[in-house]
Protein backbone atom coordinates (compact mmCIF):
# COMPACT_ATOMS: atom_id res chain seq x y z
CA UNK A 1 0.00 0.00 0.00
CA UNK A 2 1.54 3.46 -1.38
CA UNK A 3 1.13 6.79 0.61
CA UNK A 4 -0.19 8.27 -2.67
CA UNK A 5 -3.39 5.39 -2.23
CA UNK A 6 -6.13 8.24 -0.88
CA UNK A 7 -4.87 10.68 -3.93
CA UNK A 8 -7.58 11.02 -6.57
CA UNK A 9 -8.34 13.13 -9.66
CA UNK A 10 -11.26 14.90 -7.68
CA UNK A 11 -8.57 16.06 -5.41
CA UNK A 12 -6.23 17.05 -8.36
CA UNK A 13 -9.16 20.68 -8.41
CA UNK A 14 -8.07 23.77 -6.17
CA UNK A 15 -11.33 24.50 -3.65
CA UNK A 16 -11.78 27.95 -5.63
CA UNK A 17 -10.89 29.48 -9.35
CA UNK A 18 -8.16 31.22 -7.95
CA UNK A 19 -4.27 30.94 -8.36
CA UNK A 20 -3.46 28.18 -5.82
CA UNK A 21 -2.19 24.43 -6.10
CA UNK A 22 -4.37 21.56 -4.76
CA UNK A 23 -3.48 20.85 -0.99
CA UNK A 24 -3.53 16.74 -1.91
CA UNK A 25 -1.09 17.40 -4.63
CA UNK A 26 1.32 19.41 -2.04
CA UNK A 27 0.61 16.95 0.65
CA UNK A 28 1.52 13.92 -1.53
CA UNK A 29 4.92 15.74 -2.66
CA UNK A 30 5.57 17.03 0.89
CA UNK A 31 4.89 13.46 2.15
CA UNK A 32 7.92 11.79 0.37
CA UNK A 33 10.44 11.14 2.81
CA UNK A 34 13.50 12.87 1.11
CA UNK A 35 10.80 15.94 0.87
CA UNK A 36 9.39 16.03 4.39
CA UNK A 37 9.43 19.33 6.07
CA UNK A 38 9.19 17.82 9.42
CA UNK A 39 11.58 19.73 12.20
CA UNK A 40 12.88 22.06 9.30
CA UNK A 41 12.44 25.78 8.81
CA UNK A 42 10.05 26.86 5.60
CA UNK A 43 9.95 29.60 3.35
CA UNK A 44 7.04 30.48 0.85
CA UNK A 45 7.64 33.27 -1.49
CA UNK A 46 4.97 34.43 -3.69
CA UNK A 47 2.70 32.81 -1.17
CA UNK A 48 -0.58 34.41 -2.10
CA UNK A 49 -3.04 31.92 0.97
CA UNK A 50 0.34 29.95 1.74
CA UNK A 51 -0.65 26.36 0.75
CA UNK A 52 2.80 25.29 1.52
CA UNK A 53 2.66 26.20 4.60
CA UNK A 54 -0.55 25.15 5.33
CA UNK A 55 0.90 21.87 4.47
CA UNK A 56 4.45 22.01 6.04
CA UNK A 57 2.62 22.94 9.45
CA UNK A 58 0.25 20.25 9.34
CA UNK A 59 3.71 17.38 8.56
CA UNK A 60 5.64 19.14 11.65
CA UNK A 61 7.65 21.64 10.19
CA UNK A 62 9.46 23.69 12.63
CA UNK A 63 8.53 27.30 11.49
CA UNK A 64 7.23 28.72 8.93
CA UNK A 65 7.32 31.68 6.70
CA UNK A 66 5.15 33.52 4.30
CA UNK A 67 6.08 36.44 2.06
CA UNK A 68 3.91 37.54 -0.22
CA UNK A 69 3.31 41.06 -2.22
CA UNK A 70 0.00 41.54 -0.91
CA UNK A 71 -1.09 41.34 3.14
CA UNK A 72 -2.80 38.04 3.84
CA UNK A 73 -3.60 37.96 6.81
CA UNK A 74 -5.61 34.34 6.70
CA UNK A 75 -2.64 32.34 5.14
CA UNK A 76 -1.40 29.86 7.51
CA UNK A 77 1.80 30.17 8.30
CA UNK A 78 3.74 31.43 11.21
CA UNK A 79 4.99 34.78 9.70
CA UNK A 80 3.87 36.62 7.17
CA UNK A 81 6.46 38.94 5.62
CA UNK A 82 4.80 41.55 2.84
CA UNK A 83 7.56 41.79 0.47
CA UNK A 84 8.89 41.26 -3.28
CA UNK A 85 10.57 37.88 -3.40
CA UNK A 86 13.08 39.11 -5.74
CA UNK A 87 14.06 42.29 -3.60
CA UNK A 88 13.74 41.02 -0.35
CA UNK A 89 16.76 40.91 2.22
CA UNK A 90 17.41 38.87 4.68
CA UNK A 91 20.42 37.12 6.92
CA UNK A 92 18.12 34.75 8.29
CA UNK A 93 18.24 30.94 6.43
CA UNK A 94 15.73 28.26 5.56
CA UNK A 95 16.05 24.26 5.18
CA UNK A 96 13.04 24.12 2.66
CA UNK A 97 12.09 27.22 0.41
CA UNK A 98 8.64 26.34 -1.60
CA UNK A 99 6.67 28.54 -4.22
CA UNK A 100 4.62 28.24 -6.80
CA UNK A 101 6.09 31.66 -8.89
CA UNK A 102 5.13 33.46 -11.82
CA UNK A 103 6.20 31.63 -15.12
CA UNK A 104 9.13 34.32 -16.51
CA UNK A 105 10.50 34.66 -12.89
CA UNK A 106 10.81 31.64 -12.51
CA UNK A 107 14.98 31.17 -12.92
CA UNK A 108 15.09 34.16 -10.62
CA UNK A 109 12.72 33.35 -7.82
CA UNK A 110 15.31 29.96 -7.83
CA UNK A 111 18.28 31.77 -7.90
CA UNK A 112 17.18 34.57 -4.78
CA UNK A 113 16.21 31.55 -3.11
CA UNK A 114 19.51 29.83 -3.20
CA UNK A 115 20.73 32.98 -1.55
CA UNK A 116 18.55 32.14 1.42
CA UNK A 117 19.23 28.52 2.02
CA UNK A 118 20.83 26.64 5.39
CA UNK A 119 23.27 24.15 4.79
CA UNK A 120 22.11 21.37 2.59
CA UNK A 121 18.45 22.80 2.11
CA UNK A 122 16.22 22.87 -0.69
CA UNK A 123 13.97 24.92 -2.95
CA UNK A 124 10.84 23.12 -4.62
CA UNK A 125 9.29 24.96 -7.38
CA UNK A 126 5.91 24.13 -8.60
CA UNK A 127 5.71 24.58 -12.48
CA UNK A 128 4.14 23.47 -15.43
CA UNK A 129 6.27 20.88 -17.00
CA UNK A 130 7.68 22.66 -20.05
CA UNK A 131 9.58 25.08 -17.80
CA UNK A 132 12.21 22.29 -18.90
CA UNK A 133 11.80 23.95 -22.65
CA UNK A 134 13.60 26.69 -23.50
CA UNK A 135 16.71 28.13 -24.84
CA UNK A 136 16.52 30.74 -22.13
CA UNK A 137 16.67 28.06 -19.15
CA UNK A 138 19.10 25.79 -21.06
CA UNK A 139 22.40 27.01 -19.12
CA UNK A 140 20.14 26.96 -15.80
CA UNK A 141 19.41 23.41 -16.37
CA UNK A 142 22.57 22.62 -17.97
CA UNK A 143 24.51 23.80 -14.35
CA UNK A 144 22.91 20.80 -12.65
CA UNK A 145 21.08 21.87 -9.64
CA UNK A 146 17.99 20.21 -10.63
CA UNK A 147 17.71 16.80 -8.48
CA UNK A 148 13.93 16.00 -8.91
CA UNK A 149 11.49 16.04 -11.14
CA UNK A 150 8.00 15.26 -9.27
CA UNK A 151 5.05 15.01 -11.52
CA UNK A 152 1.37 14.34 -11.03
CA UNK A 153 -0.18 11.34 -12.34
CA UNK A 154 -2.84 12.94 -14.22
CA UNK A 155 -3.11 16.58 -15.54
CA UNK A 156 -4.01 19.32 -12.64
CA UNK A 157 -7.02 21.70 -12.83
CA UNK A 158 -5.77 25.14 -11.42
CA UNK A 159 -8.36 27.59 -12.63
CA UNK A 160 -11.56 25.47 -11.87
CA UNK A 161 -12.52 24.26 -15.39
CA UNK A 162 -10.97 21.27 -16.87
CA UNK A 163 -10.02 22.68 -20.54
CA UNK A 164 -7.30 24.64 -18.66
CA UNK A 165 -5.61 21.10 -17.64
CA UNK A 166 -1.86 20.97 -18.03
CA UNK A 167 1.19 18.71 -16.48
CA UNK A 168 2.69 20.51 -13.48
CA UNK A 169 5.35 19.12 -11.62
CA UNK A 170 7.87 20.02 -8.52
CA UNK A 171 11.43 20.83 -9.48
CA UNK A 172 13.52 20.10 -6.49
CA UNK A 173 16.66 22.24 -6.44
CA UNK A 174 20.14 22.71 -4.42
CA UNK A 175 22.79 25.39 -4.77
CA UNK A 176 25.22 21.98 -5.73
CA UNK A 177 26.13 21.90 -9.32
CA UNK A 178 27.09 18.08 -9.75
CA UNK A 179 23.18 16.95 -9.53
CA UNK A 180 21.61 14.55 -11.71
CA UNK A 181 18.21 14.74 -11.51
CA UNK A 182 15.64 11.75 -11.48
CA UNK A 183 11.99 11.71 -12.06
CA UNK A 184 8.86 10.66 -10.00
CA UNK A 185 5.48 10.27 -10.23
CA UNK A 186 2.99 10.90 -7.36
Amino acid sequence: MSIFDDFNDDELEPEESKRAVPQAIIDAALRLPDLSPEGLTVLEPACDMAPFCAVSNELGAKHTTGLDLKDLPEAECNILIQANFLNYETRKRYDLIMCWPPWADTIQFIEQAFRFLAKDGRVIVFQKMNILGGLCRYQFWKAGHLTDVITTHSRVVLDGSRKEMQEYGFFVFTPKTDNSARLRWI
